[in-house]
């Protein structure tokens, strides 16, 4: 099948750009962070490799997102980079009405690390970041993570 192509402007293209960038090859990714006690998690469709000297790692939220708000009071989070068999549980935490705290995380196999963020058992990586920069892009925060802690299953694809 080919791609359907067509010149677009103004809603549409953006209608269409979100579409057509859903379909870009990327590690998804869920990422953690904690408040008051409570771990806070959200679906980025990656955790984008910023700098390797210093190790950096990148994610975005949209602006008006609870994660975007969790992320700037905290000041720091862990990014576990999914599998691939692992795309329903990067849809359930893509779902802004699901509850927050320890109760969102029912039912799902964690690594409790209090006082950092829990760690996904079925992670195929992991990184533990402090916030280091935060540039708005758009209609998005990107969170510029410095990391400090990371670790891979060595079995993972």
């Amino acid at each position: 099948m080919a791609v359907d192509w067509a010149e677009q402007q103004g809603e549409e293209l953006q209608q269409v750009f979100r579409g057509a960038a859903g379909q870009i090859a990327s590690g998804v990714a869920i990422v953690i962070t904690m408040v008051d006690g409570e771990p806070h998690a959200a679906t980025a469709s990656s955790g984008v490799v910023a700098s390797l000297d210093p190790p950096l790692l990148a994610v975005f939220f949209s602006l008006g997102s609870r994660m975007h708000e969790w992320l700037t009071q905290s000041g720091s989070f862990t990014v576990n980079l999914l599998g691939q068999p692992d795309h329903g549980l990067a849809r359930r935490f893509a779902n802004p009405a699901r509850s927050s705290g320890w109760a969102g995380f029912a039912g799902v196999e964690l690594r409790r690390r209090d006082p950092v963020p829990p760690i996904l058992v079925q992670a195929a990586a992991c990184f533990d970041c402090r916030v280091h920069q935060v540039v708005t892009m758009g209609d998005h925060g990107c969170f510029v993570g410095e990391v400090v802690g990371c670790g891979r299953d060595p079995d993972a694809p």
